[in-house]
C-alpha cells in the first residue's frame, strides 16, 4: 500500500527508503506565508484563485537562508557604494561638489556619478605622481653627476627615500636651474627643505641684447660659463621644432664643445657664420644639418624643452631627430657637404636603432665616394673654405666606418 505525504512534509513509514526521504518545503509567498502555498512562480495557485498580488522574497529554487544572504550582500554593496561616493566627493573642489549634488537631486545614478568621480580623481593623482616622479629623477640625476663622498650620498638618499626631505612644488625657473647646474648632496638637501625659491639662491644675468628672443623656459647664470652660448644663433629658418633662439644656441654650443671636439663632424667657424647669416641655401649650413646637430646635442642636455616625453631621458631630442629624417627624405639622396655631415651625425645618433644608424652610415659612405673633393685655394672663403669642409667630413666619414667595424668585431669576438 502506497504511503501518502503527511502535513508536516514527511512521508509515512510504509514506503521504501527513497520514498521516505524528506520532501523539501517550498518557500511561501508573502500573502500565503501562514497558509498553504504551492510555491508556484510567478503566481501561486492560492493567490491566483483569490485574485491577489503575489510576490516572493526569494527567487525560484532559492532557500530563505540564501535569500537573506543575497539581501545582505546587496545592502552591503549599496552601503559601500554610498560610502565611496561620499569619500570621493569630499576630495573634490566646491564647484565639482555642487555640480554632482545637482545631478543627484535630478535623479542621477549614484554608481555612474561615483565612476565619474573616480576617473577624475585618478587622472589628477596620475598627473601628480608623474610630476613628482619627474622631480625625483631630476634630483637623483643631479646627485649622480656630483662628486660627493659615498657617506654623504648615503645620508642624502636615506632622508630622500624616507620622505624626510620635502620635494617642494618647483616653478619652471627652479626646474631649469636644477637642470643646468650641479649641486652637491648638502646643497640639494637645503634646497628641498628650504622655503626660499631656488631662483632666489642664484642671481640672474644681465638682460640679453634687444635682438634676441629671450627664452621663457631658461634662466642664465653668471657662474655657468659652459651653459653660455658661444654665439647667439637664430632658430629660424633652420628648424621648425622650436623658435627659441637661446635654446638652439645652447644646443649648438653643447655640440661644438663636446661631440664636435672629438669627432669633427663640421668646421665650427664656417658652420656658425653660415647659420648666423640665416640665408639658405648655404654650402656650410642647412635645415637638415642643423636638426641633426640639435638632435645629437639634446642627448647631452637637460633643458626641459629637449624632452620629447617629460622625465624620459631617452626621449631627449627625438623631435629634432624625426625632423632631420623628414628633411633627408626631401633631399632625395642629393650629394652635398651638409648632407654628408648630417648623415654621419645621424649615423652616430643611434637612439637604440642600430640598423637605422648602419643604413645611414652606408648612405653617407656612398655619398662620400660620389661627392668630388674641391680644389684648394689660397683665397679666403669660397672654394678654400668649401675644400676644408669637404676634406674634414671625408676623413670623419672614413674614421666612423672604421670605428663601427672595430666595434662590431669587438662584440663578435
Amino acid at each position: 500500500m502506497n504511503s501518502t505525504p503527511t502535513t508536516d512534509g514527511f512521508q509515512s513509514r510504509g514506503g521504501s527508503p527513497s520514498e521516505r526521504r524528506r520532501i523539501p518545503m517550498v518557500v511561501a509567498c508573502g500573502e500565503c506565508r501562514r497558509r498553504k502555498c504551492d510555491g508556484s512562480h510567478p503566481i501561486c495557485n492560492m493567490c491566483n484563485t483569490r485574485r491577489r498580488s503575489c510576490h516572493y522574497e526569494t527567487e525560484e529554487g532559492e532557500s530563505r537562508q540564501k535569500a537573506l544572504k543575497r539581501k545582505h550582500d546587496q545592502l552591503e554593496a549599496s552601503h559601500n557604494e554610498l560610502s565611496d561616493f561620499v569619500t570621493c566627493l569630499a576630495k573634490q573642489d566646491n564647484s565639482t561638489v555642487l555640480d554632482v549634488m545637482g545631478k543627484v537631486r535630478t535623479g542621477g545614478n549614484i554608481g555612474d556619478l561615483l565612476q565619474s568621480l573616480r576617473s577624475r580623481t585618478a587622472s589628477r593623482v596620475t598627473s601628480i605622481d608623474s610630476d613628482r616622479r619627474e622631480k625625483q629623477v631630476l634630483i637623483l640625476s643631479n646627485l649622480m653627476q656630483g662628486t660627493d663622498a659615498l657617506p654623504e650620498i648615503e645620508r642624502f638618499l636615506d632622508a630622500f627615500v624616507n620622505d624626510r626631505l620635502w620635494i617642494r612644488g618647483y616653478d619652471e625657473v627652479d626646474f631649469d636651474l636644477l637642470r643646468n647646474r650641479l649641486f652637491n648632496a648638502r646643497a640639494l638637501g637645503q634646497i628641498l627643505a628650504s622655503s626660499t625659491p631656488i631662483h632666489q639662491i642664484s642671481s640672474p644675468p644681465a638682460v640679453f641684447q634687444s635682438g634676441l628672443r629671450s627664452s621663457t623656459r631658461q634662466t642664465m647664470l653668471h657662474d655657468e660659463p659652459l651653459d653660455m652660448p658661444l654665439i647667439i644663433l637664430p632658430a629660424a629658418p633652420w628648424t621648425r621644432i622650436s623658435d627659441d633662439d637661446l635654446l638652439v644656441s645652447r644646443l649648438v654650443t653643447i655640440f661644438l664643445n663636446y661631440q664636435n671636439t672629438y669627432w669633427r663632424y663640421l668646421e665650427a667657424d664656417l658652420f656658425l657664420q653660415a647659420m648666423k647669416q640665416a640665408q639658405p641655401p648655404s654650402n656650410f649650413c642647412s635645415a637638415f644639418l642643423v636638426n641633426a646637430v640639435l638632435a645629437m646635442a639634446s642627448l647631452s642636455a637637460e633643458h626641459r624643452a629637449v624632452f620629447f616625453e617629460a622625465g624620459d631621458y631617452t626621449s631627449r631630442g627625438r623631435q629634432f631627430h624625426e625632423e632631420a629624417m623628414r628633411l633627408w627624405i626631401l633631399e632625395d639622396g642629393r650629394a652635398s657637404v651638409t648632407n654628408l655631415q648630417a648623415l654621419v651625425i645621424l649615423s652616430m645618433d643611434l637612439r637604440g636603432k642600430d640598423k637605422l644608424g648602419m643604413s645611414l652610415l652606408a648612405v653617407a659612405l656612398q655619398i662620400n665616394k660620389d661627392l668630388p673633393h674641391v680644389a684648394t685655394s689660397s683665397e679666403h672663403g669660397g672654394p678654400g673654405a668649401l675644400a676644408r669642409a669637404r676634406a674634414c667630413i671625408g676623413w670623419t666619414a672614413h674614421f666612423t666606418d672604421v670605428y663601427v667595424l672595430l666595434l662590431d668585431t669587438h662584440f663578435l669576438v
